[in-house]
């Protein structure tokens, strides 16, 4: 391509070698090369452009995979009259983690204490449907998925950087 103008970064060594002197006199740069500063024109030549243009459709595909520190699960926790909860004698915590294990395959070992105690009154609310976030195995955020906070979440998994 040829450039016009001031706003370019210098002309590379990699340019030097591949370019002639005469095409650096002249304004051409390699655009792979070339850092555009502000207000400049760019001349791209015909010749160039005489090749049909093609899309890449095929290539190597690398697999990759995530696994992000913080994942957030979405359960539900269905609930319970009184007479049934007094058969079950898990804890809350208990009761979350086993879903997370059966539903998901999720080890959870702990628990965040001040999540730890808002625990039951998010359980006691009407909505039943609640937002878990996890870090390294950790319980470390709770909410009702129709109210979740994320900016006291983010508060919180501050504390475990």
């Amino acid at each position: 391509m040829k450039v016009s103008g001031k706003f370019v970064n210098e002309v590379t060594l990699e340019e030097k070698e591949l370019l002639s002197n005469e095409d650096i006199r002249n304004g051409y740069r390699l655009a792979c090369c070339t850092k555009i500063y502000g207000d400049t024109d760019i001349y791209i030549p015909w010749s160039t452009l005489e090749t049909k243009q093609r899309i890449q459709i095929g290539g190597e595909e690398t697999k990759v995979e995530l696994s992000p520190i913080i994942k957030k699960f979405i359960i539900k926790i269905p609930k319970v009259s009184p007479e049934a909860s007094l058969n079950d004698e898990r804890s809350n915590f208990k009761k979350i983690k086993d879903k997370l294990s059966k539903n998901l395959n999720i080890t959870i070992e702990k628990i965040d204490s001040e999540v730890l105690k808002r625990l039951s009154e998010i359980l006691r609310k009407k909505t039943r449907e609640i937002a878990i976030i996890v870090k390294d195995k950790e319980i470390i955020h709770v909410e009702l998925t129709k109210y979740l906070n994320f900016s006291e979440f983010f508060n919180n998994a501050m504390k475990f950087k």
